[in-house]
């Protein structure tokens, strides 16, 4: 089932996009190393190497897309530009600069005609593909905003953040038209299914570090009434935070990449889990198919990009007894389950078996060669806020960032376990630091994760 492997990024590989156009089957990726790298597919090699690379942004770049026709590529980086190139001359054809924090995605409109930025500094931007003008910014978030998309109407938008929460924006009026709480600890990607039927009914998909899958119906309703957001189904398969989603080209399938390092394959309209692929060594940052719904490719920090035929498998996945279940398809997946280690699966109602779970994760932290590598991640994010949690032995101190020495706006945690101000931590990295502003140790990452504990105190 694996076609070929792709090697060429010196980093990790953060998002890949096919051309929606060619025979060349090409590929674009987005890597930790600053560069977008360009990938002819056609080929029976089991080892690609990027045709070309392209170079501009100064800092990691985090996603790349092609718009509709293929002629143009936007890409974004946690320098906080958004850069346009031609896919003519692969040269830059223009640059958006308006964000003053990292960029995290960016995503054309179908008919190409409109650009949206998702950043860091809580802001989402749309910007005229043409005039390079932004039209609108949507600052309702008040965390980091993570990922945005447009339905295929154009002006309905849709983002998500840290915090969890789910906005739709009308961008043509300005408007925001819904908030709901969508993914405890919050949404890595959402993507609208392109609409081919009626044009006031739309489908997203939704995922987030909850290691959950949702998706949504939006009906628009008549003239001058309300739209309506509903929650209709949850997938469960993953067993680690969700980084990334896609619709095959039909809709009827979709594809999802998670830090379990699989890839899982959902049948949209029986709402089922068709089937899931060991893909890689490390977290899978992002998946797509291609054009032709054939190929999959997947991303991920271990450095590759790998590309998976599905062809086969969905056409024997279809043929098998419809009234079979598979292990693959149970919808609850627990962690005890997945770690086969003896310890309490982590409690959702009761807050004493809350403390008695923390207290379990930190005793836990200097046993880390008895955990799986999924189990580290969570003790040393739990240890973090514990930490975290420590600190406030001095309320006014504790309120106050490190580093500016200012009372905490939006408080984060980093990979040192220590609590900043968003802001000045990103511009920490920003300005090339991997070391700890408080410990002075090299950090193992840049995740940031909020405190929300904290932002109540402050808040209170």
């Amino acid at each position: 089932m694996e076609i070929a492997v792709l090697h060429g990024h010196e980093g990790d590989v953060n998002h890949c996009h096919w051309s929606p156009i060619g025979d060349d089957h090409l590929l674009i990726s987005a890597g930790g190393d600053k560069t977008i790298k360009i990938w002819k597919t056609n080929t029976s090699n089991k080892k690609i190497t990027p045709t070309s690379s392209l170079r501009g942004h100064t800092y990691y770049v985090n996603s790349c897309t092609f718009n509709a026709s293929g002629d143009l590529i936007a890409s974004c980086s946690s320098d906080g530009l958004v850069r346009l190139w031609s896919t003519a001359t692969w040269k830059t054809v223009g640059v958006l600069s308006g964000h003053k924090g990292p960029v995290r995605m960016c995503c054309f409109s179908n008919d190409g005609v409109l650009i949206a930025s998702a950043s860091g500094d809580q802001s989402v931007c749309v910007w005229e593909t043409s005039s390079l003008k932004c039209l609108s910014t949507f600052d309702k978030h008040d965390c980091s905003v993570i990922c945005c998309s447009f339905a295929s109407v154009g002006w309905l938008l849709a983002s998500g953040g840290s915090s969890g929460e789910l906005f739709l924006f009308d961008v043509f009026k300005n408007k925001q038209l819904k908030k709901v709480m969508a993914h405890d600890m919050g949404v890595n990607w959402l993507e609208f299914a392109v609409n081919s039927g009626s044009s006031d009914v739309f489908t997203l998909a939704t995922v987030g570090q909850d290691s959950l899958v949702k998706l949504w119906k939006i009906y628009l309703g008549p003239p001058g009434q309300s739209l309506i957001l509903k929650e209709e189904t949850i997938l469960r398969g993953h067993i680690s935070a969700v980084y990334s989603c896609h619709f095959s080209p039909d809709m009827i399938h979709l594809a999802t990449g998670s830090a379990d390092k699989t890839v899982i394959i959902w049948n949209v309209n029986e709402r089922k889990l068709v089937h899931k692929i060991d893909a890689h060594g490390r977290y899978v940052t992002y998946c797509c198919f291609s054009p032709d719904g054939k190929v999959i490719a997947s991303a991920s920090n271990d450095r590759t990009i790998k590309l998976w035929n599905i062809e086969g498998l969905i056409k024997e996945v279809h043929q098998k007894d419809t009234n079979s279940v598979s292990e693959d398809s149970k919808e609850i997946v627990s962690l005890s389950e997945v770690s086969k280690c003896d310890h309490p699966v982590i409690p959702e109602k009761s807050l004493d078996e809350v403390f008695l779970w923390l207290e379990y994760l930190k005793e836990m932290e200097d046993k880390k060669e008895e955990l799986n590598e999924q189990e580290i991640d969570s003790v040393g994010r739990i240890s973090g806020l514990i930490n975290a949690l420590q600190q406030v032995s001095t309320k006014n101190e504790i309120l106050k960032c490190p580093i500016t020495q200012e009372q905490f706006q939006d408080p984060v945690v980093a990979a040192d376990g220590y609590t900043y101000e968003r802001s000045a931590i990103m511009s920490w990295f920003m300005e090339g630091n991997r070391r700890s502003p408080t410990t002075n140790v090299t950090l193992p990452n840049t995740t940031l994760f909020p405190n929300y504990l904290l932002k109540s105190l402050v808040h209170k």
